[in-house]
C-alpha cells in the first residue's frame, strides 16, 4: 500500500519524493498504531478562515478553512489549537491526524487531518 500512496502523492498531489515518502510512512504508522501524528514537512498556510459560533463544538468557536499548499492543492479543513486572538490568512500550519468523531451507537470513532497554526516563534498552542 505504501508504493501506492507515494506514486498517488507525489504524482497528482504534487509532492516531493521526500515528502511523499514520510507521509505514506506516518500514515502506514497510525493505521497500524492507531496514534496521532504530526507531519511538520509541508509548507502550508491558511488561505481562508471562518470561526463558526453556530455549529456545536466542544470548544467553541469551530474554525474551519483553506489551506493552501505550496505545491499548489487547497484543501478544507478544521483548523485546530487556534490561541485566543484567533489566527489571520497566511499563518503557516502544520497537520495533525486527530480525533474527528465517535459515535457511541455504533461504537466507531473517525479520525482526520487538521490543521495546526504555527506561531512566528515556530510553536504551536497546547491541543484541546
Amino acid at each position: 500500500m505504501q508504493a501506492e500512496t507515494i506514486e498517488l502523492l507525489s504524482g497528482k498531489g504534487k509532492f516531493s519524493m521526500e515528502q511523499a515518502l514520510t507521509l505514506a510512512e506516518a500514515m502506514d504508522g497510525v493505521i497500524e498504531k492507531a496514534q496521532f501524528v504530526t507531519i511538520p514537512i509541508l509548507d502550508a498556510r491558511i488561505a481562508t478562515v471562518s470561526a463558526d459560533w453556530l455549529q456545536y463544538y466542544p470548544a467553541p468557536p469551530l474554525y474551519v478553512g483553506l489551506v493552501q499548499f505550496d505545491a499548489g492543492a487547497r484543501l478544507l479543513m478544521e483548523i485546530v489549537d487556534v490561541p485566543t486572538v484567533g489566527v489571520k490568512v497566511g499563518t503557516p500550519v502544520r497537520f495533525a491526524f486527530r480525533l474527528k468523531a465517535h459515535d457511541d451507537l455504533r461504537h466507531y470513532t473517525r479520525y482526520f487531518w487538521k490543521a495546526i497554526p504555527v506561531s512566528s516563534r515556530g510553536t504551536t498552542a497546547s491541543h484541546t
